[in-house]
C-alpha cells in the first residue's frame, strides 16, 4: 500500500492463481477505498464479462476476506473468498468461511452508511469529483457487537460471505428495512453487492455497486450493522 500524508494513495492487491497483482489507486474511476480499509474495484459501465474484486473486514481482526467475482445475476456462485492477513494469504487455520446464497433473507439493522456518489446525476462517473456522505442512524437493536470485537478470537469465529447481483429495489428495500417505511420499489437499475457476515459478533458490511438503468455507475456504498437475533 502507498500513501502520501496519511492519504492512501493506492494499492497492490494479490490475485489467486498466481496471477499478476492489480495495482489500483485513485486514477481508477473504478477504484473505491473507504477510510475504514474496504474497498471495491469494478466498471463504471456494467458490461457481460465484467469482474468485480472486493475487499471487506469485519472487527478488530486486523484481517479481510477478499472476494474475486463477476456480475452476472444467474452466475454468483462463480465468486472465489480469499483471507489475506499482512498482504497474505493465511498459511494455516484460517476461519470457516460460508457463502450464504440469500442475505436478503438476514434481518439486519444498519447503524452506519458511506456513499460515494456522482457530483450531478446528468454527468459521468468521475470519482475525482465524485460526492461523499456519511450518516449514521439510530439503532434499534440491543446488540452491541463492538463490545464483543475486542474478545473475539479469529479463528474462534464463523464468517459467511456472499457476492450477489440483484435489482436496486430489492438491495434498497432490504437495506432501509428498519431504518424507514418509505417505498423503495421505484428504484430503478442494478446492484453488484459482496457482505461479511461475523457470527461471534453479530456484524455485517455490505459494499454495494449500484448501476442505473443505462448501466452507469451511479453510486458505491458502505454500510456496517448489526445481525438481529431472530435472524440466527
Amino acid at each position: 500500500m502507498r500513501s502520501c500524508g496519511g492519504a492512501v494513495q493506492g494499492l497492490r492487491e494479490p490475485v489467486h492463481n498466481n496471477q499478476d497483482p492489480i495495482y489500483l489507486n485513485r486514477a481508477n474511476d473504478g477504484f473505491v477505498f473507504f477510510d475504514n480499509g474496504c474497498y471495491t474495484y469494478g466498471p463504471v459501465k456494467r458490461q457481460a464479462d465484467d469482474k468485480y474484486l472486493q475487499s471487506l473486514m469485519v472487527g478488530n481482526f486486523k484481517s479481510r476476506v477478499v472476494m474475486f467475482g463477476n456480475g452476472h445475476q444467474d452466475d454468483d456462485s462463480s465468486a472465489i473468498f480469499q483471507w489475506k492477513k499482512s498482504g497474505a494469504l493465511f498459511d494455516e487455520n484460517p476461519p470457516m468461511i460460508e457463502t450464504e446464497p440469500a442475505p436478503c433473507a438476514l434481518n439486519v439493522d444498519f447503524v452506519e452508511t458511506i456513499m460515494c456518489s456522482k457530483a450531478s446525476p446528468m454527468q459521468p462517473w468521475m470519482l475525482q469529483r465524485a460526492k461523499w456522505q456519511k450518516a449514521t442512524l439510530e439503532s434499534s437493536s440491543p446488540n452491541n457487537p463492538s463490545a464483543e470485537k475486542e474478545h473475539t478470537s479469529l479463528n474462534d469465529s464463523r464468517i459467511q460471505c456472499w457476492s450477489l447481483t440483484q435489482s436496486a429495489a430489492e438491495f434498497y428495500s432490504w437495506l432501509w428495512s428498519l431504518a424507514d417505511d418509505d417505498d423503495h420499489s421505484k428504484e430503478e437499475g442494478t446492484v453488484v453487492q459482496a457482505g461479511i457476515l461475523c457470527e461471534a459478533t453479530g456484524e455485517v458490511n455490505v459494499i454495494a455497486r449500484h448501476y442505473d438503468s443505462s448501466d452507469d455507475l451511479k453510486q458505491v456504498l458502505f454500510a456496517e450493522g448489526i445481525l438481529q437475533s431472530d435472524s440466527k
